[in-house]
């Protein structure tokens, strides 16, 4: 219940260790297994989810917790597509301190490119550093090739070879820098 804004500092003494990415095999089973016999994902669901957590096991828990709420509420059993969009708000609000957390890590030329990218996903353009350079402020598009490549290694963005340009690995992140940014 605490401010986003307050959780930075209760962590800042713990030790870290950075969580990437589960396979899909396993991150499956993080979704189905705890709620076997009580509700069930379709596999567009499980796609979906797959697709907004970037397979990452704390958002996938947040989502999924977002998800048995809402079944719980409606007393429903199957999960469908639909619920787990219905769900992605009230995942990033969950989540809004960790997403908070990643947003602060970034240098102010990481966000004003992660803006960009959000931006340009969601204008259905690909987020082509071409593409990139009006969304700029001028003193970032010397440097957008290398601040991209900054971004592809702290796991921000990933080469989205569908839409021939960049993307993000959380897509609840590109949506949560959305929210931000208006």
């Amino acid at each position: 219940e605490l401010h986003p804004a307050h959780w930075s500092g209760l962590f800042s003494g713990a030790a870290h260790r950075r969580v990437g990415q589960l396979d899909g095999v396993n991150a499956r089973r993080l979704i189905v297994e705890p709620v076997q016999g009580f509700l069930d994902y379709d596999d567009l669901a499980l796609d979906k989810l797959l697709q907004l957590s970037g397979g990452h096991p704390y958002f996938l828990q947040v989502h999924c917790h977002a998800l048995v709420l809402a079944a719980n509420r409606s007393q429903r059993v199957i999960v469908a597509t639909e619920d787990v969009e219905a769900a992605a708000p009230k995942a990033m609000e969950m989540a809004e301190a960790h997403l908070l957390a990643l947003w602060r890590e970034l240098a102010p030329a990481e966000a004003a490119v992660a803006q960009a990218v959000a931006r340009l996903i969601d204008g259905r353009e690909p987020a082509t550093p071409q593409n990139l350079l009006p969304l700029l402020p001028a003193e970032e598009r010397e440097t957008v090739e290398e601040t991209l490549a900054g971004l592809l290694r702290s796991g921000v963005l990933a080469i989205d070879n569908a839409r021939g340009g960049y993307g993000f690995v959380l897509d609840l992140q590109r949506r949560w820098c959305r929210k931000m940014t208006g």
